[in-house]
């Protein structure tokens, strides 16, 4: 499963004038620190699902149950009987 640290930006290489020379610099920053919403699509054992990992606006967290419909080319949130019955037909011995 990814987390927030698994998502970050690239490093920017440069350089700075300070008053006598123009020295070299590295700045790294992580993409997720300047986001409002971050939101990671993840696969797991039974169903794929919306992992919101940052929310800035309401705080709300959580994972949102997905599926697919190849005849309309949309995703759509499961409910919860439906994530039952993928997780019971998945994991029944």
């Amino acid at each position: 499963m990814l987390t927030l640290s698994s998502v970050f930006g690239g490093g920017k290489v440069g350089t700075k004038q300070t008053s006598a020379a123009v020295t070299p610099y590295i700045e790294y920053c992580q993409a997720t620190q300047e986001a409002d919403n971050v939101l990671i699509l993840q696969k797991g054992d039974a169903y794929k699902f919306i992992d919101v990992k940052k929310n800035r606006f309401d705080g709300d967290l959580g994972r949102i149950p997905i599926s697919f419909r190849k005849d309309a080319g949309v995703y759509r949130e499961l409910g919860d009987q439906e994530v039952q019955q993928i997780e019971d037909e998945k994991f029944a011995l």
